[in-house]
């Protein structure tokens, strides 16, 4: 028996573009009228990891959240693209006699790794144009929040993308 025989099965019929050629999603116009489409995203709690005490340093989390991105695209895109996020910040009390007041601060609940490709310059021998960015949001998914788009929308692409062949 075959793993996928419990799998149900969707009958398409005759169909004129074949699965593999579907389009992605999710894509969207540049600023500067380049086209980019997600290839590859990965998502997961920015503070999962976190077992007791407060977030306190957003830089610290921001730099690990760049490591974990470059080790998950394997090293290839040398400039990651860092989408800034609003830090939230504040005091709250404590429980401890001789502090009154601790400061925390918090990057949205949702840090995002993905890869964005289009079509390298006109002048390059290339075949394949992508960058990697990174950003943070409040729920899991395709970014939804307006100000979160139009900073992805306004990136710098050509500043962080590499060009390449299969």
């Amino acid at each position: 028996m075959a793993i996928t025989d419990s799998f149900p099965v969707v009958e398409m019929g005759l169909v004129h573009t074949p699965p593999e050629v579907f389009p992605l999603d999710w894509a969207f116009l540049l600023r500067d009228g380049r086209e980019v489409t997600l290839t590859r995203l990965e998502q997961h709690r920015t503070y999962g990891g976190l077992l007791s005490g407060t977030p306190l340093h957003p830089e610290r989390d921001v730099a690990v959240a760049l490591s974990q991105a470059r080790d998950w695209d394997g090293g290839f895109h040398k400039k990651p693209l860092v989408i800034p996020a609003p830090i939230v910040k504040g005091l709250r009390e404590s429980r401890l006699p001789d502090l009154h007041q601790i400061p925390w601060a918090y990057l949205p609940a949702v840090t995002t790794f993905a890869i964005f490709q289009s079509t390298p310059r006109k002048t390059s021998e290339w075949s394949f144009a992508s960058a990697l960015a990174i950003w943070w949001q409040s729920h899991f998914g395709i970014p939804t929040d307006g100000p979160l788009l139009e900073r992805l929308k306004s990136m710098p692409w050509s500043d962080h993308v590499e060009e390449w062949d299969p």
